[in-house]
């Protein structure tokens, strides 16, 4: 997508893609649309934090399964909430190739012993249009399995922890003066069940749900980044 145009090879991702890392910064205000929040390719040099309440009780509603929905999906409509951190590129100067899997990884904290990251991925359009990528209606991590489903770790408050979501296989093309965007959030509801943040078990929990204090950390020593498999100068089919 982006180039609109065919990409046959015998392996996946392709030989020639490589690792490459965008990493999140800002001046502590990454809140909504409107905030600082910024993605750059060299790690931050300064440490900064981003916050953000999450209210079980008041989650992200999508409407991207009603059948009336125009596509390619436009989600800026979802991204002036403060408790939505947006992360966002200066206008590219080339078209960037993104080929294979994509990984967001977090340093996060929460004063919750469990509870849930969400993320999105999109390409901003010189309209300011923000188009959603992947194939899932969103990226997610229930933090108490952030180390697999066989197990259930819980969290302790305010401590930091590194965290993986994946996106899974992305073939995309950013071109030029576009801007890659990120947005973490911590619900997606209908898509994604609601996490109460009480700890309990998911299937019979009946207590009050929880709202948290959900801290994103980027440093020189604590960086946060998306990453992606890129192509610098990619041969299309025809």
């Amino acid at each position: 997508t982006g180039s609109n145009q065919w990409m046959t090879r015998s392996i996946f991702p392709p030989s020639e893609a490589h690792e490459r890392s965008l990493f999140l910064t800002s001046e502590g205000h990454a809140n909504s649309i409107k905030g600082d929040g910024r993605l750059q390719w060299d790690a931050p040099n300064i440490a900064a934090t981003d916050s953000y309440l999450y209210d079980p009780t008041k989650p992200v509603i999508s409407n991207i399964n009603n059948k009336s929905i125009i596509l390619p999906i436009d989600i800026n409509s979802y991204l002036d909430r403060n408790d939505i951190l947006v992360y966002t590129t200066e206008p590219l100067n080339k078209s960037i190739t993104v080929i294979g899997d994509i990984v967001v990884e977090l340093i996060i904290s929460s004063t919750a012993r469990d509870t849930d990251f969400v993320i999105e991925l999109m390409d901003v359009m010189t309209n300011g249009r923000s188009i959603k990528l992947g194939s899932k209606a969103a990226g997610q991590l229930r933090t108490r399995y952030r180390n697999g489903f066989d197990q259930e770790i819980f969290m302790s408050s305010n401590r930091t922890y590194l965290v993986r979501i994946d996106l899974h296989a992305i073939g995309h093309t950013f071109l030029p003066q576009h801007r890659i965007r990120l947005a973490v959030m911590s619900s997606f509801f209908p898509w994604i069940s609601v996490n109460p943040n009480t700890g309990a078990s998911i299937a019979s929990d009946i207590q009050s749900p929880i709202i948290a204090n959900q801290t994103i950390y980027h440093a020189p020593h604590q960086k946060s980044r998306i990453r992606m498999m890129l192509i610098d100068d990619p041969k299309f089919d025809g």
